[in-house]
């Protein structure tokens, strides 16, 4: 995967996709989940999507240590989070996000 871009609101998600040429991997900040909230971050990265249709990406939702929150980024739709939990309880995320069609991701450097 390549390296993320963190964005912290939609002109920064603009500006990534128009510095980038090929497919894109859109993050939010760390513990953003906490901070901006799961439907404040899926409308953002929609509305970036609506003015670049035709680019590639993936936009993944930071949930921190927050298990809740990560279950509820799956439930509202969130198709690519990453979290920062102990391996038992990231598995059982991670089992959730699959059958939800969703992929758990690890955080960069990590």
């Amino acid at each position: 995967m390549e390296q993320p871009v963190i964005i912290h609101s939609l002109g920064d998600a603009r500006q990534a996709f128009e510095k980038s040429s090929g497919s894109i991997v859109l993050m939010s900040a760390p513990n953003a989940t906490a901070s901006l909230g799961v439907v404040g971050f899926l409308e953002m990265v929609t509305a970036a999507a609506a003015e670049y249709a035709h680019r590639e990406f993936i936009a993944i939702l930071d949930c921190g240590d927050q298990a809740g929150l990560a279950m509820n980024a799956l439930r509202l739709g969130a198709k690519d989070i990453c979290v920062d939990l102990p391996q038992d309880v990231r598995t059982k995320i991670e089992d959730i996000a699959k059958q939800c069609g969703a992929r758990l991701h690890d955080r960069p450097n990590s």
